[in-house]
């Protein structure tokens, strides 16, 4: 979907953390599962959104790095929610 200037959508970054996030709000389904084992599912499940790769991310903590995976989406802009 090709993002416009009248679209409800916009094309933003967003990182599988934040999709895991969402998800949680609605099953339990995903209770005890990492950030990296549920896009290992979501990899699996063939779903159309993840045809892109995903961007990787190292940010360095004070006592160690976390690797990041983020995902260009539209999304539904807020003034629609």
């Amino acid at each position: 979907m090709e993002s416009s200037s009248n679209s409800p959508y916009k094309l933003s970054y967003v990182y599988d953390k934040e999709i895991l996030g969402a998800v949680w709000t609605f099953t339990k389904k995903f209770d005890k599962t990492t950030s990296l084992a549920f896009t290992q599912w979501l990899n699996k499940q063939n779903l159309d959104f993840l045809s892109d790769e995903p961007e990787r991310k190292v940010v360095k903590g004070n006592t160690e790095n976390k690797k990041l995976r983020r995902r260009h989406l539209n999304l539904l802009d807020n003034g629609y929610v």
